[in-house]
């Protein structure tokens, strides 16, 4: 048997819902790990929606991929800088 899950996005207050399976849905409200029950078997953002009850619009801009890779070679300087604390000067050797 299969439930539908109403939720309300708790950041833009949208309305969504996730259908599921019943027995599922109480095993995991019961306590049990999602990846232990029939819910792992819902697509990811199903699954996602149902753990942190945020709309798919919300979840996509949570997770922008563009946002998740930090490029450390484009820094404009050596972050130690090469200050040495104890000489207290600078010690590259130009």
């Amino acid at each position: 048997m299969t439930i539908t899950v109403l939720m309300v996005c708790p950041f833009c207050g949208t309305e969504h819902s996730v259908t599921c399976d019943a027995e599922a849905y109480d095993e995991w409200v019961g306590g049990e790990l999602i990846q232990n029950t029939k819910l792992f078997e819902l697509p990811v953002l199903d699954r996602e929606q149902l753990i942190t009850k945020m709309c798919p619009v919300c979840i996509e801009s949570m997770s922008d991929p563009e946002e998740e890779e930090e490029d450390w070679d484009d820094e404009p300087f050596d972050l130690d800088m090469g200050f040495d604390p104890y000489m207290g000067e600078y010690t590259y050797d130009c």
